[in-house]
């Protein structure tokens, strides 16, 4: 099972380059033009992880990031932007953000090696709570073993 990525990028030149270039990485993408109709997407669709432009119409990349991690799901979000402030980079950071990337996109390779930590943290929080789970499961049925 691939895994699946929300894409927010109201740059349609740029949202379709980076869409191919993830399907030949093997993910699954969903795609939205402004953060209402990525979050709309998110709450619809669960996805594995989120990339979103900061700076949209309707809502924010801000504002994506708040739900996202209000949602509490464990899902990191990765921000682009063609103007990078570090007071920004610093509030989407603080607001929960995995990471900050500019745009244009010099570099895929580092990109890409962003989006494959931010799931690999995914993937052992997730194999981590699994085995917190079947620990407590084990504890239990020892413990009623000897009563």
């Amino acid at each position: 099972m691939s895994e699946t990525i929300l894409l927010i990028e109201d740059e349609p030149e740029l949202k379709d380059v980076l869409c191919k270039i993830l399907e030949e990485e093997g993910y699954d993408i969903l795609k939205a033009e402004n953060g209402k109709d990525g979050v709309d997407l998110f709450h619809q669709h669960h996805p594995d992880l989120v990339i979103t432009d900061l700076r949209m119409p309707q809502k924010d990349g801000l504002y994506v990031i708040n739900e996202v991690v209000q949602s509490k799901r464990g899902v990191d979000v990765i921000i682009l932007t063609g103007h990078i402030y570090i007071d920004e980079a610093i509030k989407c950071i603080q607001m929960g953000a995995y990471d900050f990337m500019r745009k244009p996109l010099d570099d895929i390779d580092l990109f890409l090696n962003c989006i494959n930590h931010a799931l690999e943290k995914r993937r052992l929080i997730k194999r981590n709570r699994e085995l917190e789970e079947m620990i407590t499961v084990l504890t239990e049925q020892n413990k009623s073993k000897s009563h």
